[in-house]
């Protein structure tokens, strides 16, 4: 008997049927049977009732089942919390960043003297979108966020420091604007704003219009759910996007990244309570 069986004892109680159980696990219903058999047969009991194509589970059966379930849920526990400490162990750091940026630049001069001085300082980078970070921060599964200042905004327990400014600007389709002349942000009045409104609270709607208010029109927004929505009808020329000079896109040659005269501020933010020793030493070097 093992893990193995062990699941497949388990997945049979629970869908209640040899079949549905094998279709679960992506296994044959015959080497289910076989295996429920010899596990029978290593227990000296009777584990389930077939009655027709149903299998129910004898009294001896429960109290196996309640037996392995209790020991696969402690398993999966203790699991995760070796995995969890494993992950805040001094050198490892995790850090996640806004989906669709350009991440050199940033951190790079500091991850670098970071590895000349701790060799064996190990920094992981993960992106993501807005909500996504602020997920991950809360349960524990990056020690810092790199965003947009204001993604920290009415979040409790958390340190923030402001790292570098970068400009705002207009993505369009540049063969929309091969006319010789280089469009200005006035240009765009008769355009659509793509807006990414993962949280549904249209905040980010309001954000573009004041950074379009000084250039004297009110932009027409439509929400999407993700960048990379945004960015598709960018491409096919059905409208424009508010980005930043960092996000990886403003370099694509089918595409132009138009300037605005203001800018994003860039963030590293964490939380108060971290014992993560490593990432103290990041914050230090920044």
């Amino acid at each position: 008997m093992n893990e193995s069986t062990i699941k497949m004892f388990l997945t049979i109680a629970e869908e209640k049927s040899f079949s549905k159980a094998a279709d679960r696990m992506f296994a044959s219903q015959p080497n289910l049977s076989r295996s429920i058999i010899k596990m029978e047969e290593e227990l000296g009991v009777q584990l389930f009732d077939r009655v027709g194509r149903k299998a129910e589970l004898t009294e001896a059966g429960r109290e196996f089942y309640d037996f392995f379930r209790r020991t696969q849920l402690e398993f999966q526990k203790v699991s995760a919390y070796a995995r969890k400490l494993h992950s805040n162990r001094p050198g490892n750091i995790r850090i996640g960043y806004m989906e669709g940026w350009k991440i050199s630049g940033f951190i790079d001069n500091v991850l670098n003297k970071l590895k000349e001085n701790y060799p064996n300082m190990d920094v992981r980078m993960e992106a993501c979108n807005r909500k996504e970070l602020m997920e991950k921060l809360d349960r524990d599964e990056v020690d810092a966020v790199l965003g947009i200042k204001g993604i920290f905004r009415q979040k409790r327990g958390i340190k923030v420091k402001d790292i570098a400014r970068i400009r705002r600007g207009v993505l369009c389709r540049r063969r929309d604007w091969e006319t010789g002349k280089e469009p200005v942000p006035a240009d765009f009045k008769n355009e659509i704003f793509f807006v990414m409104d993962e949280e549904c609270n249209m905040i980010l709607g309001e954000q573009i219009r004041e950074f379009l208010e000084p250039y004297g029109f009110v932009p027409e927004i439509q929400y999407v759910n993700s960048l990379e929505s945004a960015l598709n009808y960018v491409e096919l020329g059905d409208g424009v996007l508010i980005c930043d000079e960092r996000t990886r896109y403003a370099e694509n040659e089918d595409l132009l990244f138009v300037p605005l005269d203001s800018f994003h501020t860039v963030s590293i933010g964490w939380k108060r309570e971290t014992k993560n020793v490593a990432l103290a030493v990041l914050i230090a070097e920044l």
